[in-house]
């Protein structure tokens, strides 16, 4: 089998997986920003891929020299262009995917798009300014600014990629932090595949190595979607088991703090379950914002019902303030949204002790004793 003929099979097979992957991420209809961006990484790489694949089979058909230059001139236009766009999509998925502040995202986003928009004004440019490729005497020739689209593809996003891991460690809990780490891998393969190209020689590396990193993150939304409650967007009861288990030992200082809302039956009963939905999703934004105040290690999860828990690794103090700013953001945050009732929550507190403590529900049980005493307290006062 000729090189050229297996480089068609393998693209074709590559861009088959991502139409896949495509037509999955279509079909389950969500609608969150960050899986609107993936899918679009999706799409500019099947464009990419095809316009690689199928440039060289059809230039292959053509038998004027004319006709056949600029056919070719057009597909490897067209492949750097959606490579470029491919590449910049990575960067908005994992600037989405970030807590970043309105005017870091701002900024990152001119930066992401004033780069590639100058890199595809040079690659649609080029065969009149010669400056990243040319076509000449039946072939594709390097100009002296091809290394900028290269600094683009391989440094720009390796550098964004470990200052994202950084940032996501200071900033996101335990979950937030494994996606970022997925979604760092995308840069990483291909890089790893080219330096085996350079080692091996005629490594058909792209369509592989793309294909891989796309699947790696794929795999970590579909674990997010198993993890993850459909209503609030928060984890779920199994992911928390999984959390608490993992830190239960005997010098960690663990807490977990179980909420549930006050007279929430009243609510679905008067305004009805699509209020009561309303207010658990208000519920879980006030959780969802002071959960980054309970320090680096720490889990949220809807429990069940109108139950949340919060689980993390810190001291009685903090434990002390984040109770205090889940009860005051979340009366601000009911006036905010003008909701026609009251919505509070009360929260039980209970720390892990080796000595009388063997599994997560043993420490979660705690919580709701504890909960159950402030829960009597609410309706006695």
């Amino acid at each position: 089998m000729s090189t050229q003929k297996l480089a068609l099979e393998l693209n074709i097979f590559c861009i088959a997986i991502i139409v896949y992957l495509l037509i999955r991420v279509i079909h389950r209809n969500d609608r969150q920003i960050t899986q609107l961006k993936f899918r679009n990484m999706l799409i500019w790489h099947v464009i990419m891929l095809s316009a690689n694949a199928f440039s060289p089979a059809i230039a292959a058909y053509i038998g004027d020299p004319a006709a056949k230059a600029a056919v070719s001139i057009v597909f490897y236009d067209l492949y750097y262009i959606s490579l470029t766009l491919a590449v910049r999509s990575w960067f908005v998925y994992l600037a989405y995917s970030l807590p970043l502040d309105k005017k870091t995202m701002r900024r990152f986003m001119a930066w992401v798009n004033k780069s590639a928009g100058a890199i595809v004004a040079l690659n649609a440019t080029t065969e009149l300014t010669h400056l990243v490729y040319y076509y000449d005497n039946g072939s594709f020739n390097k100009g002296p600014a091809a290394g900028i689209q290269i600094v683009f593809i391989f440094t720009a996003q390796l550098i964004t990629a470990f200052a994202a891991n950084i940032y996501a460690h200071k900033r996101m809990n335990t979950g937030g932090r494994k996606k970022i780490r997925l979604i760092s891998t995308y840069p990483i393969i291909p890089f790893v595949f080219m330096i085996l190209r350079q080692v091996l020689g005629n490594l058909l590396y792209l369509a592989v190595s793309n294909t891989m990193a796309l699947l790696i993150i794929y795999i970590g939304y579909l674990d997010q979607l198993i993890s993850r409650d459909p209503l609030t967007g928060l984890n779920n009861r199994n992911h928390l088991f999984d959390f608490i288990s993992s830190r239960m030992t005997e010098n960690r200082k663990l807490c977990v703090l179980m909420m549930d809302i006050d007279r929430f039956k009243h609510i679905n009963d008067v305004y009805g379950h699509l209020e009561g939905d309303k207010a658990l999703c208000i519920v879980a934004d006030t959780l969802r914002q002071a959960i980054q105040y309970a320090g680096k290690s720490s889990f949220l999860a809807r429990y069940g019902g109108d139950e949340f828990i919060i689980s993390a690794e810190s001291d009685e103090e903090t434990v002390e303030k984040l109770m205090f700013y889940i009860h005051e953001s979340l009366s601000h945050l009911t006036e905010l949204k003008n909701t026609p009732y009251s919505l509070n929550i009360s929260i039980g507190c209970a720390w892990f002790d080796s000595a009388a403590m063997r599994s997560p529900a043993d420490l979660i049980e705690a919580a709701d004793r504890a909960l159950y005493k402030e829960k009597r307290k609410t309706y006695n006062r």
